[in-house]
């Protein structure tokens, strides 16, 4: 890590007077000692001796830097512009400064490894700043182009109001539209900024992180006490390290490197994972980032078994009008907005379908809902249609929910229960008998077909009056009345139990279709 005279001087703890030119930069990489008979030749050297051994005629280099034990007779800052002295007003020997310098090259040295090996180690925002906050020496916030923050110092005594939204975890958008610093100006600038905020009431050193010059999110450093008083030029270079590593960081991570929709995605992602459960906040998020999800809405999960997410991401999101897409989870998240009570219309049905096909997809639809702080839920519905679609119809490319939920209670059921035990005990009765089991198929297809004589006969393949021969034989063997309503309910319910037990508890003691001399063909 390059250093600058700035930095150094930040942490050398010692009655100094600095004097840089403009255009000063990290660019120092070792200290040399140095004597009356050196030359300073080399601008990314730093220069450390007494006063009495510089001398004018060995400057040669313009960018120069220097530290110096006393300030050099010669030396006038007006005449010399371009190099950089750091003049020490301490009594300290020589060896003692060189010493300390050298512990400075080595301090940020080893802040550079241990940043650089919490990215390589996929480690979170916040171990950045845990390893900042002594280097920095001020608080430190790292928020999104959404305001919601993503980590901030362990630090909470401030009366900064702007600090204090920080900590709660999302900045109010109202707050920030009366401040005198605006977002609009940080977002033109590579490199730190200091600017006093009216609502903070103190100066706020500020710099946006970029991933493929797009920006992704801001670092803040912020004083804990009301003040006009600027930060110095060498914490601004260290926030600039700061910020790169913070930019690599995210750039590492596939969710904060897409340079599509990064202010909603951060959103989106927040209310799949129920992080918000105010629908202000929501609003205020929605009204920033410009983004309309108005009316009814449904979530999709789509899941490939390729690599080319965000290829298919990108495509989808230009065909199927008023679509935003995410990659989470390691599959495409998408909500369609601005839905009728009808939900998706025919033509997009279609549409979405083809694609799906064609890309050899596989799509699970939630229910229609309004409230966006549900989000969590209506996902949970796209991942319950997936899993339970690729089993139940693993020639479907579509899975909509309404046509699993029925399933989907029946998972969530068995999870705490032997779900055996809500079936209705006369088509396990039936089953025991081998020559009852053809019972079992007619009874459930004549429920399936609303109590329908000739349709039912149909799907079977037989004549209407044997049809009606199986119904009057099921009425004399379980001796029901298949003309209650609630009793036909009770049966669909328990085939729906029996077809979940077979295909997901195979070896169930009571699987009516695993019992010895079961037709399978049967079973549609």
């Amino acid at each position: 890590m390059n250093l600058s005279i700035d930095m150094i001087n930040e942490k050398l703890n010692l009655k100094t007077q600095i004097y840089t030119y403009q255009n000063s930069v990290p660019i120092l990489e070792r200290p040399r000692l140095f004597s009356e008979n050196c030359k300073i030749d080399n601008s990314k050297v730093l220069y450390v001796g007494n006063a009495q051994a510089f001398n004018k005629t060995n400057f040669i280099n313009p960018g120069a830097s220097l530290i110096s034990i006393g300030t050099p007779k010669w030396f006038s800052p007006n005449d010399y512009p371009t190099i950089n002295v750091l003049i020490i007003d301490e009594n300290i020997s020589l060896v003692d400064l060189f010493n300390r310098v050298l512990d400075i090259f080595l301090y940020f040295s080893k802040w550079e490894t241990r940043m650089d090996k919490l990215i390589n180690n996929n480690c979170e925002l916040q171990d950045l700043i845990d390893c900042s906050d002594e280097v920095i020496g001020w608080p430190i916030s790292i928020i999104d182009r959404a305001q919601k923050t993503l980590a901030t110092s362990k630090f909470d005594e401030s009366d900064d109001i702007i600090w204090q939204e920080i900590c709660s975890g999302y900045i109010c958008t109202e707050l920030l539209r009366q401040d005198s610093v605006q977002i609009s100006e940080v977002v033109n600038y590579n490199r730190p900024i200091q600017r006093y905020s009216t609502v903070s009431k103190r100066i706020i050193l500020t710099q946006p992180a970029r991933i493929n010059n797009h920006v992704v999110g801001f670092i803040a450093i912020h004083n804990p006490n009301r003040t006009e008083e600027y930060f110095s030029k060498g914490i601004e270079h260290i926030v600039n390290y700061f910020t790169k590593f913070v930019a690599k960081m995210m750039n590492s991570n596939e969710f904060y490197s897409m340079s599509r929709g990064v202010m909603f995605e951060y959103l989106f992602v927040d209310l799949i994972e129920g992080n918000i459960s105010d629908s202000a906040e929501i609003s205020d998020r929605l009204l920033f980032i410009n983004w309309s999800l108005d009316d009814g809405k449904i979530l999709l999960s789509i899941s490939s078994q390729c690599d080319n997410l965000k290829t298919l991401r990108d495509y989808i999101m230009q065909i199927i009008p008023n679509m935003h897409c995410v990659i989470y989870e390691k599959r495409l998240v998408a909500i369609i907005s601005n839905l009728s009570d009808q939900g998706l219309s025919d033509g997009v049905l279609e549409q979405l379908e083809a694609w799906i096909i064609k890309n050899n997809l596989k799509c699970g639809i939630s229910n229609l809902f309004y409230d966006l702080i549900e989000t969590k839920k209506y996902y949970e519905q796209t991942k319950a249609a997936l899993n339970l679609g690729k089993v139940l119809h693993t020639k479907k490319t579509i899975y909509k929910y309404s046509d699993y939920s029925l399933y989907h209670a029946i998972l969530k059921l068995s999870e705490s229960h032997d779900i055996v035990d809500f079936c209705h005990p006369s088509i396990h009765e039936l089953a025991v008998e081998p020559c009852n089991r053809i019972l079992i198929e007619t009874l459930r297809v004549y429920l399936q077909n609303d109590c329908n004589i000739t349709v039912s006969a149909k799907e079977l393949f037989i004549h209407r009056n044997s049809m009606i021969y199986r119904i009057n034989k099921l009425k004399d063997e379980i001796k029901l009345d298949l003309s209650d309503a609630d009793l036909r309910l009770q049966l669909q319910f328990s085939f729906a139990i029996y077809d979940f037990i077979r295909w997901f508890y195979p070896n169930h003691p009571k699987n009516i279709y695993n019992l010895d001399g079961v037709d399978e063909t049967l079973i549609k």
